[in-house]
């Protein structure tokens, strides 16, 4: 038998004190009190029962993976797979690979003016799908077009940190349009292919392009407003284009292949060759599990606040 109290035993018991000091005047409305009181701390303690013998499957591989996502405004056009936002393919294309490498390591890294990590090294899946649930472009007042400069900035510091940990294989994934703003150049990412063991550089939109339909209101805004982004230079409604050569020549530069996911090829394309070739360890964990009884004594408790209830009742 264990107990897990629902709140801290001491507050528990300074609230049961406090009940019992303001004291009933009648002998039996004075027992009831007392037995409400015991049956609500009994209940706090939360008493559990062994329930027999718990199996738990542990699964874990020697792969940590590294999902770099464009987060830029660009990245709101509707052109992926039909008319859906190129960011949403993107974060529904992360959670698909996550499902692939169930019990590898996962971190997420996301750029648009800057880059930033989002979620560090971790394994523990809810977490990383917050985050991925969570990812939403900046807004246009912030934007100042993408940066790939400090993408790989950032993976030039970050990767080599991950590989010396350990021998765990390392796969980045980068998710992007590859378009760039501001007559930037394209940052060499080759010096990161020592630090690369696999993965793939994703793309998404079109060679047509598309509108932005984006989240216009400033931070402090009490109402969120949306529209069409405005092209600064010709006033009228911006285009974004996919850049399959800035994609390809990523690819290239750290030694992964380039995948155009707007022709939604199913996501073993960019997985399966990566995850026959890892090591994984599936191990059952036995343990003894326990049961709840507290809701046992719910009824009776509810019985003599209703009985106390009456009785007072009585007396108005």
């Amino acid at each position: 038998m264990i107990i897990k109290p629902i709140i801290p035993i001491w507050i528990m018991s300074i609230i049961c004190i406090l009940m019992i000091i303001l004291k009933r005047k009648k002998l039996l409305a004075f027992i009831r009190q007392l037995l409400i009181v015991a049956l609500l701390f009994v209940i706090n303690l939360r008493v559990m029962v062994p329930d027999g013998t718990q199996t738990v499957k542990n699964v874990s591989m020697d792969v940590k993976i590294v999902f770099v996502i464009d987060d830029t405004l660009s990245m709101v056009a509707n052109d992926y797979s039909g008319e859906q936002r190129r960011l949403d393919g993107a974060l529904n294309d992360c959670s698909r690979i996550v499902e692939k490498f169930n019990g590898a390591k996962f971190s997420i890294v996301t750029f648009h003016n800057t880059a930033l990590i989002s979620s560090p090294m971790t394994n523990n899946i809810e977490h990383i799908n917050g985050i991925l649930t969570s990812i939403e472009p900046i807004r246009e007042i912030s934007a100042k077009g993408t940066s790939f400069d400090s993408c790989r900035d950032l993976l030039a510091s970050y990767l080599p940190k991950i590989k010396k940990k350990d021998d765990s294989k390392v796969l980045v994934y980068l998710l992007s349009d590859g378009e760039l703003n501001n007559d930037a150049k394209l940052a060499d990412f080759s010096s990161l292919r020592e630090y690369v063991d696999g993965g793939a550089v994703l793309g998404y939109g079109t060679q047509n392009g598309a509108k932005m339909y984006a989240k216009t209101s400033g931070f402090y805004s009490e109402k969120e407003e949306y529209d069409y982004v405005i092209d600064k230079k010709t006033y009228e409604e911006a285009i974004s284009k996919m850049d399959e050569g800035n994609l390809k020549k990523i690819a290239d530069d750290m030694g992964v292949s380039y995948v155009n996911m707007n022709n939604a090829p199913g996501i073993s394309e960019i997985t399966d060759d990566f995850v026959e070739d890892l090591n994984v360890d599936d191990e059952e964990d036995s343990s003894l599990g326990y049961k709840d009884t507290y809701y046992y004594l719910i009824p009776v408790l509810i019985i003599l606040i209703f009985l106390d209830f009456l009785s007072q009742k009585k007396h108005f």
